[in-house]
């Protein structure tokens, strides 16, 4: 039973981060920055952006906190959550 559960919570933890083309796509576009060369920069990387399924599912996670932060800080005037360890 144990071997069925601790792969179930560890693929639940990798669905609770956003991945980067979802918060892209959820930007506000009537914010300033918007359309600045960091935002449209890092949209783009967004848009190709590969969880690299063959690693580890807690370092996916992570990689996609810091990606969707980055988003957030170079495309939105509010402050970012801190991102969760």
């Amino acid at each position: 039973m144990r071997i069925l559960i601790i792969p179930g919570l560890l693929l639940a933890l990798a669905g609770c981060a956003m991945p980067p083309q979802h918060t892209a796509m959820n930007l506000d576009t009537n914010d300033p920055k918007f359309n600045s060369p960091e935002c449209i920069d890092i949209r783009n990387r967004a848009l190709t952006y590969d969880d690299r399924t063959g690693e580890n599912i807690g370092s996916v996670q992570m990689s996609r906190q810091y990606f969707n932060r980055e988003i957030m800080l170079r495309c939105s005037s509010a402050a970012p959550a801190a991102p969760r360890t």
